[in-house]
């Protein structure tokens, strides 16, 4: 799971228009918002976005635009190593039948690293009035915190535009993460 996570991220620095935003302060740049609208409003997609990140965190310090017309937003917790990504595609994704096990990396003998599988039940949150399935991905590491991710789910924006999203947290704890993968919602243009 940790290649096929790499590969993603390499695709995406690779293959994506980035907007870097401020993450300073707790609220939404003049900037993000207004890149958030322009996505919105010229997007394949509607734009799910987190009003909780951005009042709470700031934000969102990044929005990458791809090349099928998806998109992937992050918002990120101060200087802290809390992340919340939603990621965006035009067509259906494809979602394991049961819960992958969770990896975790350990020191071992003469350098070599062990990993552990931890088997795992799906928790379910609701987004968007629907329930949804979400594990956890790894164990984090001295560099990150666990990682939690949704299964990919299909919605239909209020204009009519489907999509498939999936939000990924990275927190200090499964509380957290359960507190904060349903905090997103459809961006709705200021008046």
């Amino acid at each position: 799971m940790k290649a096929l996570y790499f590969g993603l991220i390499v695709v995406c620095l690779c293959g994506c228009k980035s907007v870097e935003t401020s993450g300073e302060g707790v609220s939404e740049t003049a900037e993000a918002r207004s890149s958030l609208e322009k996505l919105n409003a010229t997007g394949k997609l509607a734009v799910l976005h987190s009003a909780w990140c951005a009042k709470n965190w700031g934000g969102p310090e990044n929005i990458e635009s791809m090349p099928d017309g998806g998109y992937r937003l992050r918002y990120r917790k101060a200087d802290s190593l809390n992340y919340l990504w939603v990621k965006a595609s035009p067509v259906p994704q494809k979602t394991p039948d049961s819960p992958p096990p969770w990896e975790e990396f350990l020191e071992g003998s003469e350098d070599k690293v062990k990993v552990l599988h931890h088997a795992q039940k799906w928790r379910i949150t609701r987004i968007l009035g629907r329930e949804v399935k979400w594990y956890q991905v790894d164990a984090g590491s001295g560099a990150d915190f666990p990682l939690y991710e949704t299964l990919y789910f299909e919605a239909t924006a209020p204009d009519g535009r489907v999509g498939w999203y999936q939000v990924s947290v990275c927190a200090e704890s499964d509380s957290s993460a359960a507190e904060w993968i349903n905090q997103v919602e459809w961006l709705v243009p200021k008046s």
